[in-house]
């Protein structure tokens, strides 16, 4: 099944930028976010992401099986 997904452009502290699914808890605003598209994992998101954003994770309440700390 395609989800969509979306990183957050926005920094945490650490430097991390967060991809997420869409429906998220933590879903960020929408204008520090950019659309990636849909993806049959969130593996192939974050690679998607990391294009733009090399520090790229996957967010731990949607994309847990992703998220790095």
């Amino acid at each position: 099944m395609l989800l969509y997904y979306y990183v957050n452009t926005t920094p945490k502290i650490d430097g991390r930028y967060e991809v997420h699914a869409i429906g998220c808890v933590q879903t960020p605003l929408i204008k520090t976010s950019s659309p990636l598209g849909e993806f049959a994992s969130c593996q192939e998101a974050i690679n998607a992401a990391q294009l733009n954003y090399p520090k790229a994770t996957g967010c731990y309440y949607c994309c847990k099986e992703c998220y790095t700390s």
